[in-house]
């Protein structure tokens, strides 16, 4: 584990991606009350022996995961050789064509795949290393006399775990149900049982919504005040002139309850004087245009896509004089007011040609930077770490965007109900335990967190801004546990309770807790809203204490755990600030974009919610060119 403490400052991708939001439930229906113990009576009845077929399997998957890591690390040049070497990846694959692989040599395997070195997050490597595990869990369970009696031990222990969740919601109970049923999967026990449970704790947990006023916040009210020449053709007339164009550009969202409708909208006038020359005659004008556009940007799970640009333009003329030879002059008075219709038309068309042109031209960029940072910001990184949602649901009205999302893999338990109501806000996030639980297991769980390399991975690709280390500290790594939770929050009563559990806690490389099975760094924050904003105060100090102590019981911490508090206490104060308030200063392209006041936080029944609400903004900006 490392410790780095989070400024409060966001770029507006995050606020929009990794924040959660209100919407609608997804399977909202009441969930009906499982019988439990009928249900590991079933599980019991439906065992099914281990079989060499069974370990067969594991091996085939195992052997396609490196082959698959194999193939990507060929394509990476000397980088790839490097990790090649490191992981032993050939001896790995000469091991697995072994009657009998050593489980000596697969667990050394299994070791390094879980060091903690930059890039073994990513999903080619952990593929590896789930397959590795399940390989050598099959294994040894095979190799076991006592099988069926430690399973029907297993479903017991994980009835009484079942039920006891479904009364009280805790995370260290959703840690060991999933670890179970994770085994059981492995194993290919118990499928019926697996989907029950999981259907039962199955609900989104994190929900965002964004008004519409926030959305807009950077282009409502935009001013347009364009000079520009007129050069058109119009019914074989060349027209030439000057135009003026005022107008605002507004924000709309569009009700879709599949996709997030996002159309922006110009309404304007153009006002124009023009000579149209045709022969010797030339009719002098002046005209009104009444213009309108919109384009319409849609996220969902797949991305952002954009539809074209649609205009409509209405133009009025008036003729202001005329220039001909005197025995034209009334046969040119004459046709010009009968084109006039005609030409009218044909001048609302041409602008709504030239304002789609500009409307696609200006949001090329945007919809791109947007398309990028969805991409490259959200999308790419959790699918390279293995960590996209299972459900991720967009959509919108009038009034805001919502998006839904379900985090939690096959095993894993998420919210067994729909969260308390929030406030209303300009952002508004609820967010279960169970999804910062769920993401602490995906990433941290067997692994060994360093500083540098969070650090490194915050702030080169989550774009996290991160308070600075003192100059003189030292960097510090945890190995965090397979078999117990590495990270667990509970949400309720309003209070916040942080545990971050490790195995091996090192500084500068230096292995600082040899004695200790593992150790709990434990942190409990109050929701304070006197004074009127919402904040996290810090309930006594942050404690160091071996996993399962109970303080009171009169028993002294041994001098190791003194040590270990002592070596992290730098690290653990600015991480677990005394207080924190809620306030987001919001950035766009590196440049301050706004302030979020908190207005509201509660937690309850495992949910936290928080509202936000845009601060007082300066006045629009007019938005002026000119052409010669």
């Amino acid at each position: 584990m490392t410790i780095i403490s989070v400024g409060m400052r966001f770029s507006w991708w995050v606020v929009v991606f990794t924040v959660a939001l209100a919407a609608p439930a997804i399977g909202a229906a009441e969930t009906a009350t499982v019988n439990w113990a009928e249900q590991i009576a079933k599980a019991k009845a439906a065992y099914r022996p281990l079989a060499e077929t069974d370990l067969a399997a594991r091996r085939g998957e195992l052997a396609a995961a490196i082959s698959r890591l194999d193939a990507r690390l060929q394509q990476d040049g000397e980088n790839g050789a490097r990790w090649r070497r490191y992981l032993k990846l050939q001896q790995l694959q000469d091991e697995l064509k072994q009657p009998k692989p050593s489980a000596t040599v697969l667990g050394q395997a299994y070791q390094r795949l879980t060091s903690g070195y930059d890039g073994l997050w990513l999903v080619c490597f952990a593929d590896v290393r789930h397959s590795l595990l399940r390989y050598l869990q099959t294994s040894g369970s095979l190799a076991g006399t006592d099988f069926k009696q430690s399973y029907e031990q297993a479903l017991d222990q994980l009835g009484r775990q079942l039920a006891d969740y479904s009364a009280r919601p805790d995370a260290e109970l959703a840690w060991q149900i999933a670890l179970t049923l994770r085994l059981l999967q492995d194993l290919g026990q118990a499928p019926e049982l697996i989907e029950v449970a999981r259907g039962q704790f199955h609900r989104p947990n994190l929900r965002i919504a964004v008004s519409r006023r926030m959305i807009a916040r950077n282009v409502e009210g935009e001013v347009v005040d364009d000079v520009m020449p007129v050069h058109d053709c119009i019914l074989k007339s060349t027209v030439i002139g000057r135009g003026v164009t005022n107008g605002r550009k507004l924000l709309t969202l569009i009700a879709d309850d599949n996709r997030a409708v996002i159309e922006t909208v110009f309404q304007g006038t153009t006002h124009s004087k023009t000579t149209a020359y045709q022969g010797p005659v030339a009719v002098f004008s002046d005209g009104v245009t009444q213009l309108s556009a919109g384009k319409r940007i849609y996220l969902s799970e797949s991305g952002v896509d954009a539809a074209p640009a649609e205009a409509r333009a209405q133009t009025s003329t008036t003729f202001t004089g005329m220039c001909a030879p005197r025995l034209l002059e009334r046969i040119a008075w004459k046709k010009a007011y009968k084109q006039k219709g005609a030409a009218e038309y044909v001048a609302a068309r041409l602008a709504e040609q030239k304002l789609k042109r500009r409307v696609e031209s200006e949001g090329a960029e945007a919809i791109a930077k947007l398309q990028d940072g969805f991409e490259g910001r959200f999308r790419r990184p959790l699918h390279d770490y293995g960590m996209m949602p299972e459900l991720l649901k967009f959509s919108s009205n009038p009034e805001a965007m919502r998006i839904t999302a379900l985090m939690a893999d096959r095993y894993q338990l998420a919210a067994a109900a729909d969260p308390p109501a929030p406030a209303e806000g300009d952002l508004v996030v609820q967010i279960h335990e169970s999804l910062v639980n769920n993401v602490g297991h995906l990433l941290l769980s067997g692994m060994t967190m360093r500083e540098e390399s969070l650090r490194s991975w915050a702030t080169e690709r989550m774009k996290l801004k991160l308070d600075p280390p003192p100059a003189d500290s030292e960097p510090v790594a945890v190995a965090f546990p397979a078999t117990m939770a590495p990270v667990a929050v509970e949400f309720d009563r309003d209070e916040i309770a942080i545990i971050i559990r490790g195995e091996r806690i090192y500084k500068n490389d230096e292995l600082i807790s040899r004695k200790l099975k593992s150790v709990d760094i434990k942190a409990r924050y109050q929701i304070r809203r006197d004074g009127g904003t919402p904040r996290l105060v810090r309930q006594g100090d942050v404690q160091v204490l071996p996993t399962g102590y109970k303080p009171g019981e009169g028993k002294p911490l041994s001098a190791e755990v003194v040590l270990v508090r002592n070596a992290l206490k730098a690290h653990l104060e600015r991480a677990f600030r005394a207080e924190r308030a809620l306030d987001i200063d919001l950035e766009s392209e590196g440049r301050a974009a706004g302030r979020l006041n908190a207005v509201d936080a509660r937690s309850a029944d495992g949910w936290l919610i928080v509202s936000w609400r845009l601060a007082a903004s300066e006045p629009s900006a007019t938005v002026a060119s000119a052409a010669d």
